[in-house]
């Protein structure tokens, strides 16, 4: 079987050209290099040389002496002198391109045929500044220039293809034996389609590229302009993905930085040899030059190409500027670092990501005349701030103190860590480390710190330890924390100074606060810009009931999705914040009850905002001053912890069991008591909530019994009979009854005394329907079953008038009543 070479040459001797003309050398053949010097069919000795008559001595000289080009590949070409404008005129010249005398070149496709006309006048016209070096025939459709003597060889993918930019430089290669083809302008691989679309031109259907050797060679600018490095990389990719095996030659600039083309360098008297010695298989970037910083960015062309391409330059550069990180992926959205006045991460907006965009890339419009500087488009900055897999790296939390991380490591070094996605700014920290002495550091804390504050019980202090304790050790919890309530029976306590001290520890700043709204809308969208900016310390301070279903469910939830401040969309984000509250009396709903660890202070005092005899009379100034012994105290307990083998805590409490391990371990073994131990305390206050809705049940029954009724049925119950009042209190009408009709479907299916509230089909206004059902045990039970509640008199006897009935909210089915050991009501009756 023959080899490949083998095969090459057999073709070669078969395939002759018109008179007796051999085909041109193979250049990756280490034996033909010699021959590379001159195309085989010019060794005819009977090959008579054509004339050249149609050609000035100028542009003979131009043609052969400056550009390399052998006379009979001239002939071939037809290159001609115009003397006359009439002549240009004729072909197709406008009147301001009809400059004479000029060089006339006809363009040949890859079918052999001439397709248009350039002319290289000798006195060129001048441009918007620039001087238009080639005159191209205007409305002529945009082709792949291949010699004549060239053409029957592009379909074999055995000989290499050389792709240059310009006819004189593709005719030079030609010339040294190349089977090359020319592109008018480095981008003009592509063209335009009828729908004005750029798309790469038809002609590359008739080159075979399967496994082909193809060498690109620009002019040496290709290393200082980024429109013609551009250009390389992407008819690169192209051919790449068209299978060639693609080789770039980069060459060197000329004498004093003067810009080098191939012809150019192969008339200095190099060979192709030395040509092939320059070619590289990767695609080098361009180097910034001296005193051109427009260059020290890369380029990015915004018209004329798919939004995927623009999107992935615009990615690629905001990637590579992003060392050390600035932007980042945080949940579902993207955000970016901001350093003062405090360490948060901002949402990228389109105004924001456009001026970062603009800041790290030059976005140019390619055009005729050059290129022209361009903002980045708004439809670019829109897809990359939806993107699914943007390339930036995750950032999981914000870290003001040193971190332990799950594998018991501390992480001390300030920036970003990429390992688990955390920044760390340990700004006003000095000298921090954990070897102090166990002892030391619990009298640091508890006395000098906090021995001040009245805590009513062991589990106080304990909880505000563990509170202070949270953010060194969030990392170690995979899932979520319940809120620490720090609460008093009146003011002037210390409620808002301990949660402060709290913050200055482990932020070195007041908490960042949110408020809670009456509209749960609008709590939801405080919940989550504070998720979002990466505040590693929530305070929600001063409140008065704690009853959101929100917060609720943002207490138990390691990733939250919520909507943004001003926006509808839907996004998620990584729910590491501790959470803190203040308040005076504060009521519970049952689902906020069992996610809550209360911080108790009681002074025992009428007015204790009085109080004098204090160990620190600035306990703010002196936090501040001491922040990295304090900071080295906690350090210190939590790696006596670990030391220790990391013990579980023993206590529990549901839905946040890795919580309770870990705070619960370190206090155990810290010898810091009360853990946990105040539970019967908080679900005392909660049954407040439970009977509050035991007394509204009580009084809907004795309204309407099992009757399937709406929530604006119930609010009238409700409001007649004050109840509920922290639930709708001072809000519209219309908001009261939404209100009532969230909670009642909060609370579906739960009993209340001995009524399960239940979900009904939906009355005739498309409204939502609820019904009330007694509570009956199974007969196998040995306790009696209790009595059902029963109405009062007045109020039973309206029930079964006609009147009374018609103003409930009419419900599909029949409404029925049961009464103790009587007969049953039917009310449809």
């Amino acid at each position: 079987m023959k080899t490949s070479h083998e095969k090459i040459n057999s073709t070669r001797t078969r395939n002759k050209m018109e008179n007796g003309r051999k085909m041109a050398p193979d250049v990756e053949d280490p034996d033909d290099l010699e021959n590379q010097q001159k195309p085989e069919y010019l060794e005819d000795e009977d090959l008579e040389v054509p004339s050249l008559k149609n050609l000035s001595p100028n542009h003979l000289d131009m043609l052969i002496r400056k550009s390399g080009i052998r006379e009979e590949i001239i002939y071939f070409r037809e290159y001609r002198t115009i003397t006359r404008k009439s002549h240009l005129k004729v072909i197709g010249f406008k009147d301001i391109q009809c400059l004479v005398p000029a060089l006339l070149i006809p363009i040949y496709n890859v079918q052999g045929k001439i397709t248009l006309y350039q002319t290289r006048p000798d006195t060129p016209r001048i441009r918007e500044g620039k001087t238009v070096k080639y005159e191209t025939l205007a409305g002529s459709s945009m082709s792949i220039d291949c010699h004549p003597r060239m053409r029957q060889y592009l379909a074999d993918p055995n000989i290499p293809l050389w792709i240059t930019e310009g006819i004189k430089k593709g005719d030079c290669l030609v010339s040294h034996g190349c089977c090359a083809i020319a592109l008018l302008g480095v981008w003009n691989w592509r063209g335009t389609n009828e729908h004005g679309g750029k798309t790469a031109l038809p002609d590359w259907e008739l080159i075979a590229l399967n496994n082909r050797r193809v060498y690109v060679v620009f002019d040496s600018d290709v290393m200082v302009k980024q429109g013609v490095y551009q250009a390389l990389a992407r008819v690169g990719g192209f051919l790449t993905q068209r299978g060639a095996r693609v080789q770039y030659i980069y060459l060197p600039d000329g004498e004093n930085g003067a810009k080098l083309g191939v012809d150019d360098y192969l008339i200095q008297g190099h060979t192709i040899h030395d040509l092939l010695a320059l070619a590289t298989d990767q695609l080098q970037e361009p180097l910034p030059t001296e005193n051109q910083q427009e260059r020290s960015r890369p380029m990015i062309q915004v018209n004329n190409r798919f939004l995927r391409e623009i999107v992935d330059d615009a990615l690629d550069a905001l990637q590579k500027a992003n060392d050390p990180p600035i932007i980042f992926r945080r949940g579902s959205i993207l955000v970016r670092m901001q350093i003062e006045p405090v360490l948060a991460a901002d949402t990228l907006t389109n105004v924001t990501l456009k001026g970062r965009l603009d800041r790290v890339a030059d976005c140019m419009v390619l055009t005729e005349n050059g290129d022209k500087p361009a903002r980045p488009p708004s439809d670019v900055v829109a897809d990359i701030l939806t993107h699914l897999t943007p390339p930036f790296p995750v950032l999981n939390g914000i870290g003001h103190v040193p971190l332990f991380v799950p594998d018991g490591r501390l992480l001390t070094r300030e920036g970003y860590d990429p390992e688990y996605g955390l920044f760390l700014s340990l700004r006003g920290l000095e000298g921090v480390q954990g070897t102090m002495p166990v002892d030391q550091a619990r009298q640091l804390i508890l006395e000098e710190l906090l021995g001040d504050f009245p805590f009513v019980d062991n589990a106080s202090k304990a909880h505000i330890v563990a509170l202070l304790l949270l953010p060194f050790v969030r990392q170690l919890i995979q899932g979520s924390t319940p809120l620490h309530l720090i609460h008093a029976p009146t003011r002037g306590t210390g409620k808002g100074l301990l949660a402060d001290v709290a913050a200055l520890v482990t932020l070195g700043v007041p908490a960042p606060v949110m408020t809670l709204s009456g509209q749960e809308e609008e709590t939801e969208k405080r919940i989550t810009a504070m998720l979002l900016s990466g505040t590693s310390l929530i305070l929600l301070d001063n409140v008065i009931t704690i009853g959101s279903a929100s917060l609720a469910a943002v207490l138990t939830a390691s990733e939250w999705q919520g909507r943004r401040l001003g926006q509808s969309e839907m996004v998620r984000a990584p729910n590491t914040a501790v959470w803190m509250a203040t308040g005076n009396n504060v009521e519970l709903s049952d689902e906020i009850a069992r996610r809550v660890v209360t911080i108790r202070l009681d002074s025992k005092l009428e007015q204790p905002e009085q109080r004098t005899g204090f160990r620190h009379p600035n306990l703010v100034e002196w936090v501040q001053e001491h922040r990295s012994e304090l900071v080295s105290a906690c350090l210190s307990l939590i790696q006596t912890w670990i030391d220790a083998g990391r013990p579980p805590g023993l206590e529990t409490l549901g839905r946040f069991e890795q919580w309770t391990q870990v705070l619960g371990g370190i206090l155990q073994v810290c010898g810091i008591p009360g853990f946990l131990k105040d539970r019967q305390w908080v679900h005392t206050e909660a049954d407040q909530d439970t009977r509050a809705w035991e007394d509204f049940c009580a009084a809907w029954y004795e309204q309407y019994g099992t009757l399937a009724v709406t929530a604006k049925d119930l609010f009238e119950v409700a409001k007649e009979r004050s109840l509920l009042l922290a639930l709708w209190g001072g809000r519209s009408t219309l908001a009261a009854q939404q209100r009532l009709g969230h909670a009642l479907a909060d609370r579906r299916d739960r009993l209340f005394g001995q009524l399960y509230i239940r979900s009904a089909d939906r009355a005739s206004t498309g409204n939502k329907a609820y019904c009330l059902e007694t509570h009956q045990e199974s007969p196998d039970k040995t306790r009696r079953t209790p009595q059902t509640p029963k109405p009062h008199p007045s109020r039973a006897a309206q029930s079964t008038n006609r009147t009374r009935i018609s103003s409930v909210s009419s419900v599909s089915g029949q409404g029925k009543l049961q009464w103790d050991n009587a007969e049953e009501v039917n009310l449809a009756d």
